[in-house]
């Protein structure tokens, strides 16, 4: 519970938005689907590397989604560690189904939007 006075991150981004000062800049790190670390197996375990960075050893493992492979997780001491003032809150997705060529189809809100790592 903030102190009177204190500014808690509600506060300061409505503030923001109503076009005045607040005590700091809010951060958004990891509270949108669009500000969040990816994780893409197995070469590019950026969140994980991020937590093994961070001295965080008992992180849970990183729940990834089936579009951009985006943290739906986000460990809340990193969230913590870098002030942040966002927190995301999704949807229940729908069904994805694994086709035989290897992409996602992502059925529900996604609109049978289908998906595929290209790359490395």
């Amino acid at each position: 519970m903030a102190k009177q006075g204190e500014w808690t991150s509600r506060r300061r981004v409505f503030t923001a938005l109503d076009h005045r000062e607040p005590d700091r800049m809010p951060i958004n790190f990891a509270g949108s689907c669009q500000t969040t670390i990816l994780e893409c197996p197995p070469d590019g375990k950026l969140c994980t590397k991020l937590y093994e960075h961070l001295g965080i050893g008992d992180y849970k493992v990183p729940d990834i989604s089936a579009v951009g492979n985006i943290v739906l997780n986000m460990d809340e001491r990193v969230m913590n560690s870098f002030g942040n003032d966002f927190r995301v809150v999704l949807p229940n997705g729908g069904e994805v189904r694994m086709e035989e060529e290897g992409s996602k189809t992502i059925l529900g809100l996604s609109c049978g939007m289908r998906s595929k790592k290209v790359g490395r």
